[in-house]
């Protein structure tokens, strides 16, 4: 989880412009898909256009507590 939360606030320091921060996100998310034979984990959970990062910081939390709840067999 700390890994959502300080992606965000470099993410947040850094690029302070929103239309300079959706360009950036999509020439990456394309430099990553011409690359998907090289790197096919990488390309397909790589969803860098999606800004949202309270939705990637729930998905994530919500993972992590599925699989607790797996391994203690709720």
């Amino acid at each position: 989880m700390q890994g959502y939360a300080a992606t965000e606030n470099i993410w947040r320091g850094l690029r302070q412009d929103p239309a300079h921060e959706a360009e950036l996100r999509d020439r990456a998310q394309r430099f990553i898909d011409r690359r998907a034979a090289d790197h096919p984990t990488l390309a397909r959970h790589a969803q860098l256009t999606n800004g949202d990062f309270d939705g990637s910081f729930a998905l994530g939390l919500e993972t992590i507590l599925d699989g607790i709840e797996a391994r203690i067999g709720r």
